[in-house]
Protein backbone atom coordinates (compact mmCIF):
# COMPACT_ATOMS: atom_id res chain seq x y z
CA UNK A 1 0.00 0.00 0.00
CA UNK A 2 1.39 3.48 -0.62
CA UNK A 3 2.33 6.04 1.85
CA UNK A 4 -0.18 8.60 1.69
CA UNK A 5 1.23 12.00 0.98
CA UNK A 6 2.07 14.11 3.81
CA UNK A 7 0.13 16.65 2.68
CA UNK A 8 -2.82 15.18 2.79
CA UNK A 9 -2.81 13.65 6.15
CA UNK A 10 -4.34 16.19 8.52
CA UNK A 11 -6.95 16.21 5.57
CA UNK A 12 -7.73 12.64 5.10
CA UNK A 13 -7.75 12.23 9.14
CA UNK A 14 -9.93 15.07 9.71
CA UNK A 15 -12.44 13.38 7.44
CA UNK A 16 -12.36 10.40 8.96
CA UNK A 17 -13.35 12.05 12.50
CA UNK A 18 -16.01 13.96 10.69
CA UNK A 19 -17.49 10.70 9.02
CA UNK A 20 -16.73 8.74 12.09
CA UNK A 21 -18.83 11.62 14.32
CA UNK A 22 -21.44 11.40 11.90
CA UNK A 23 -21.62 7.35 11.97
CA UNK A 24 -21.75 7.58 15.60
CA UNK A 25 -25.01 9.82 15.52
CA UNK A 26 -26.50 7.49 13.36
CA UNK A 27 -25.84 4.24 15.27
CA UNK A 28 -27.11 6.72 18.63
CA UNK A 29 -23.64 5.19 20.28
CA UNK A 30 -19.69 5.52 20.61
CA UNK A 31 -18.63 3.04 17.39
CA UNK A 32 -15.11 1.06 18.79
CA UNK A 33 -13.32 -0.41 15.83
CA UNK A 34 -10.66 -2.32 18.14
CA UNK A 35 -10.74 -3.32 21.71
CA UNK A 36 -10.52 0.32 23.34
CA UNK A 37 -9.58 2.20 20.64
CA UNK A 38 -12.51 4.94 19.26
CA UNK A 39 -13.40 8.58 17.98
CA UNK A 40 -11.71 10.29 21.33
CA UNK A 41 -7.94 8.42 20.53
CA UNK A 42 -8.42 9.29 17.20
CA UNK A 43 -8.81 12.90 18.01
CA UNK A 44 -5.94 12.49 20.45
CA UNK A 45 -3.84 11.07 17.94
CA UNK A 46 -4.22 13.39 15.43
CA UNK A 47 -3.46 16.22 17.98
CA UNK A 48 -0.32 14.25 18.84
CA UNK A 49 0.89 14.11 14.95
CA UNK A 50 -0.24 17.56 14.64
CA UNK A 51 1.84 18.92 17.44
CA UNK A 52 4.80 16.73 16.01
CA UNK A 53 4.75 17.97 12.63
CA UNK A 54 4.78 21.57 14.07
CA UNK A 55 8.28 20.41 16.00
CA UNK A 56 9.61 18.60 12.47
CA UNK A 57 8.82 21.86 10.76
CA UNK A 58 10.84 24.50 13.37
CA UNK A 59 13.21 22.02 13.83
CA UNK A 60 13.91 22.16 9.96
CA UNK A 61 13.61 26.03 10.09
CA UNK A 62 15.97 26.44 13.58
CA UNK A 63 18.62 23.68 12.36
CA UNK A 64 21.01 25.85 9.70
CA UNK A 65 21.35 28.43 12.56
CA UNK A 66 22.00 25.81 15.48
CA UNK A 67 24.66 24.39 13.21
CA UNK A 68 26.03 27.53 12.62
CA UNK A 69 26.48 27.94 16.28
CA UNK A 70 28.01 24.73 17.50
CA UNK A 71 30.64 25.46 14.26
CA UNK A 72 31.08 28.80 15.34
CA UNK A 73 32.10 27.12 19.34
CA UNK A 74 33.45 23.87 18.25
CA UNK A 75 35.07 24.45 14.82
CA UNK A 76 34.32 22.41 11.65
CA UNK A 77 37.77 20.19 12.36
CA UNK A 78 40.31 20.22 14.82
CA UNK A 79 41.95 22.30 12.14
CA UNK A 80 39.50 25.40 12.57
CA UNK A 81 41.41 27.53 15.20
CA UNK A 82 38.61 29.51 16.28
CA UNK A 83 36.98 26.48 17.82
CA UNK A 84 37.23 24.27 20.83
CA UNK A 85 38.43 21.18 19.16
CA UNK A 86 41.85 23.23 17.89
CA UNK A 87 42.54 24.45 21.47
CA UNK A 88 42.36 20.85 22.78
CA UNK A 89 44.64 19.27 19.95
CA UNK A 90 47.09 22.08 21.84
CA UNK A 91 46.00 20.55 25.46
CA UNK A 92 48.27 17.36 25.63
CA UNK A 93 51.44 19.56 24.64
CA UNK A 94 50.75 22.26 26.83
CA UNK A 95 50.24 19.06 29.84
CA UNK A 96 53.28 17.89 29.04
CA UNK A 97 55.38 21.25 29.19
CA UNK A 98 54.01 22.15 32.43
CA UNK A 99 54.15 18.94 33.80
CA UNK A 100 56.87 16.92 32.42
CA UNK A 101 56.23 13.92 30.16
CA UNK A 102 56.97 11.39 32.66
CA UNK A 103 54.04 12.78 34.78
CA UNK A 104 51.37 10.13 35.01
CA UNK A 105 48.60 13.30 34.44
CA UNK A 106 51.00 13.64 30.84
CA UNK A 107 50.04 10.29 30.01
CA UNK A 108 46.52 9.82 30.38
CA UNK A 109 45.28 13.33 28.92
CA UNK A 110 42.25 12.42 26.59
CA UNK A 111 42.09 11.00 23.29
CA UNK A 112 39.56 12.36 20.52
CA UNK A 113 38.56 9.09 18.98
CA UNK A 114 35.67 9.62 16.72
CA UNK A 115 34.76 13.36 16.38
CA UNK A 116 31.14 13.63 16.05
CA UNK A 117 28.01 15.68 17.52
CA UNK A 118 26.69 12.32 19.66
CA UNK A 119 30.52 12.33 21.34
CA UNK A 120 30.89 15.78 22.41
CA UNK A 121 29.25 15.86 25.68
CA UNK A 122 31.72 12.33 26.91
CA UNK A 123 34.95 14.44 25.38
CA UNK A 124 34.44 17.56 26.95
CA UNK A 125 33.77 15.89 29.97
CA UNK A 126 36.93 14.06 30.10
CA UNK A 127 38.72 16.67 29.08
CA UNK A 128 37.52 18.64 31.67
CA UNK A 129 37.96 15.89 34.54
CA UNK A 130 41.50 15.72 32.92
CA UNK A 131 42.22 19.48 32.65
CA UNK A 132 40.92 19.71 36.75
CA UNK A 133 42.71 17.42 38.05
CA UNK A 134 46.04 19.12 36.28
CA UNK A 135 45.18 22.27 37.90
CA UNK A 136 45.03 20.46 40.69
CA UNK A 137 48.77 19.72 40.71
CA UNK A 138 49.88 23.15 39.16
CA UNK A 139 51.07 26.32 41.18
CA UNK A 140 48.65 28.45 38.29
CA UNK A 141 46.04 27.29 36.12
CA UNK A 142 46.87 25.56 33.02
CA UNK A 143 46.15 28.09 29.88
CA UNK A 144 45.74 27.64 26.18
CA UNK A 145 46.44 31.18 25.74
CA UNK A 146 43.09 33.06 26.05
CA UNK A 147 41.20 29.51 26.41
CA UNK A 148 41.22 28.08 29.79
CA UNK A 149 39.16 25.67 31.66
CA UNK A 150 36.51 27.88 31.82
CA UNK A 151 35.81 28.30 28.22
CA UNK A 152 35.95 24.50 27.91
CA UNK A 153 33.01 24.59 30.84
CA UNK A 154 30.89 27.14 28.70
CA UNK A 155 31.29 25.24 25.89
CA UNK A 156 30.21 22.17 27.39
CA UNK A 157 27.43 24.32 28.76
CA UNK A 158 26.24 25.51 25.60
CA UNK A 159 26.17 22.62 24.09
CA UNK A 160 24.98 20.32 26.90
CA UNK A 161 21.73 23.03 27.07
CA UNK A 162 21.03 22.97 23.31
CA UNK A 163 20.72 19.60 22.31
CA UNK A 164 20.00 16.06 24.15
CA UNK A 165 22.24 14.03 26.01
CA UNK A 166 23.12 11.01 23.18
CA UNK A 167 21.91 7.76 23.78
Amino acid sequence: MARIPETLRLGIIDAHITHWTEAEVVNGAAIVIVLGYGLPQLVTHRATYQSLVAAIIQLEGDLPALRAERDGIWGISPQDDDGVWFRLTQYKALVRARLGAKHPLARTVPNFGELNISRYLTITQQFIDHWERVNAGLASPLTLGAFVLASLTVARGSRDAGLPEPP
